[in-house]
């Protein structure tokens, strides 16, 4: 397999491990346009097809995929063997892309033969306009899809598997398709019926004559020989000179009236194998002869929808001989199919044309999401409903939200299902509802219609073949009528709350006036306590006056006191500094009569002896006397 780097632009071949990537589909315009694996190689980008091969390059990128298949330049077209190679296995590498973007340059996409199995064999795809715009994935248009090609929802979205359809049924959805060549109407069919032929370019409709013989080798499904089904008939005269139409169609669009038409039980007696030898087919078919004496051989199929009818072939008797009895051996080893995967699952119908989306499942476990599928348990209790609840939300602003509540029972071998629509706020989660559901009154239960105050939807849940299963289908759609009541999902459990709040409000004030007359009573002993305390505090106040006169009186002679001691404070001060200075003329008066001594006491004088309390150096040890008089010095 050949894929683009969508970071480099080069091709890289890859064979066993493949890596994860992406695909483009899209509708080929001229050739002379399109980007080839040669021109890709010499990275030549002038070509108008350069544009969408970048484009998906580089939106593989932003999705974290370094490779990219694209068919105009990852096949090598002027190779005849690898072309017919990448045809057949086309199918499977689509299927196991891990992304698709399908470019919708035009309306051509829906009507090409190769674009079939680009739109069924992938889980999904987004579609892009031919600007890049995305416009929406296979599942978000699975039902604008399903009306344009006829290919029912299940098949779109993945609940069905392809072998679920008939080979008739597979027909008719390339019944209106077309390819540029003759032959392509065969190879773009080979992955859709799981078969491989080699690629004969020229064949023309031969190829598709070839790939009916090679669709009856690997399955017993007679609906491949419904074709013709409801076609108008020939104006030939019924002359024994007719010749038989064949037992293969010539294109798809024989099979164009065949879309309703399943392959009956392919376990049950009525298994009609068959096998084709010598360009006959050997088949063993009940017939059926009408009053004007035709022949028609019945086949396994019929109405998917009419269990009780059957597609018939007309016949013509070619021999006169007995008709052998053979015995016929299944070639291949076949499992039964799973046909019970969906068994009781509510189906929704889509939606688009309502006005409605999908939005929110409670619980969220139950939605498969891309099925449009709500699972059910299988162990559901006996004569217990399993609910399950559904909001869709419409289109319109202002309006309110679509609630629907699934009810699934079991009693016995009976399986059960019924629906119930109301309306519900866009800001209450579902959730909440949910939780508030226990408070709604059964009897407003069953209501089949509701107006959101823009428009009214009926529901409808009715069991109904779904991918050749029984499953509820649940389809809202717009009416007309407008409901006499519509129920509001918070409606009952406001009423309720406001009733409980009611009542709470009564018992609250029941409770309050008690409390009342308690608080009174307790307010009158409080009184007289508070009377005696004012008696006390005003003896304490009149204490406290008196204190703060004894305390301004204090306070003014502790002042007046500050102010005397400072006064003292400065007087010893300087009474201190004054003896600093006689000191010191003490001490020098005391140097200078010690001069004077010899001569004073030689001149009459006698000494008295002073103690200079501790200062003899300063002070002198004798003064004099003079004997005739008192006077001291």
């Amino acid at each position: 397999m050949r894929l683009i780097n969508t970071e480099t632009f080069l091709l890289e071949e890859f064979f066993d491990e493949v890596p994860q990537y992406a695909i483009l589909s899209h509708i080929w315009g001229n050739d002379k346009e399109e980007v080839s694996s040669r021109d890709v190689m010499n990275d030549r980008r002038e070509k108008a097809g350069w544009f969408k091969l970048e484009s998906c390059c580089n939106r593989a990128l932003k999705d974290g995929l370094k490779y990219a298949w694209v068919d105009t330049c990852c096949v090598d077209n002027t190779n005849s063997v690898e072309l017919g190679e990448a045809i057949n296995c086309m199918f499977r590498w689509y299927r196991n892309a891990a992304s698709l973007w399908s470019q919708l340059s035009s309306s051509r996409w829906f009507q090409s033969g190769w674009t079939l199995q680009e739109l069924l064999a992938p889980r999904n795809i987004v579609f892009y306009d031919s600007e890049w715009h995305a416009i929406g994935s296979k599942t978000q248009l699975s039902s604008t899809i399903a009306k344009i090609t006829g290919i029912p929802r299940p098949f779109l979205l993945g609940i069905s598997h392809l072998t679920d359809a008939s080979i008739a049924q597979r027909m008719s959805w390339a019944s209106k398709r077309q390819t540029k060549r003759k032959e392509g109407i065969a190879y773009c069919l080979l992955g859709l019926f799981g078969v491989m032929m080699p690629i004969i370019h020229g064949e023309g409709e031969q190829a598709f004559a070839r790939l009916q013989r090679q669709i009856t080798e690997s399955t017993n499904d007679d609906s491949i020989f419904a074709w013709g089904l409801g076609l108008p008939e020939s104006e030939e005269d019924d002359s024994e000179g007719e010749i038989s139409a064949g037992v293969f169609a010539s294109s798809p669009a024989d099979f164009a009236n065949c879309g309703h038409i399943a392959q009956r039980n392919e376990y049950t007696a009525s298994t009609t194998p068959f096998t084709i030898d010598g360009g006959c087919v050997r088949i063993n078919l009940p017939l059926h002869t009408t009053t004007a004496g035709r022949v028609f051989g019945l086949l396994n199929c019929g109405p998917e929808r009419n269990s009780k009818e059957v597609v018939g072939i007309p016949l013509r008797h070619m021999s006169n001989e007995p008709s052998a009895q053979p015995l016929n051996i299944r070639t291949g080893r076949q499992k039964r199919k799973n046909r019970a995967k969906y068994q009781d699952w509510f189906y929704i119908e889509d939606t688009i044309e309502a006005g409605l989306e999908l939005i929110e499942v409670e619980p969220e476990s139950r939605w498969r999401r891309d099925y449009s599928l709500i699972e059910t348990a299988n162990d559901s209790v006996d004569d217990i409903a399993q609910e399950t609840w559904a909001r869709f939300r419409p289109d319109e602003e202002g309006s309110s939200d679509f609630v629907v509540l699934l009810e699934f029972e079991t009693q016995g071998e009976q399986r059960r299902a019924r629906g119930h629509l109301m309306v519900a706020d866009k800001p209450t989660p579902l959730s909440e509802i949910v939780k508030r559901s226990s408070e709604i009154r059964h009897m407003v239960y069953g209501k089949e219609s509701a107006n959101n105050g823009t428009f009214s939807i009926l529901l409808t849940v009715e069991q109904d073949i779904v991918a050749g299963q029984e499953m509820f289908v649940v389809n809202l759609a717009r009416t007309n009528d407008v409901p006499d009541v519509t129920v509001h999902a918070m409606f009952e459990s406001a009423v309720l709350e406001t009733k409980e709040f009611l009542d709470n409000a009564i018992i609250s004030e029941e409770t309050l006036r008690e409390e009342e007359e308690r608080l009174i009573r307790q307010a009158e002993d409080f009184a007289h306590t508070l009377e005696l305390a004012r008696g006390g505090l005003a003896v304490v106040n009149e204490r406290i006056d008196k204190l703060n006169e004894e305390k301004a009186q204090l306070t003014k002679q502790l002042e007046m006191g500050s102010v005397h001691m400072n006064q003292i404070s400065d007087q010893i001060k300087g009474i201190r500094e004054k003896r600093a200075e006689l000191s010191e003329q003490v001490t020098q008066l005391g140097v200078h009569f010690r001069a004077l001594e010899p001569d004073a006491l030689a001149n009459g004088y006698h000494s008295s002896v002073l103690q200079a309390s501790g200062e003899e150096d300063r002070v002198p040890d004798v003064l004099w006397e003079q004997e005739d008089t008192d006077v001291i010095f």
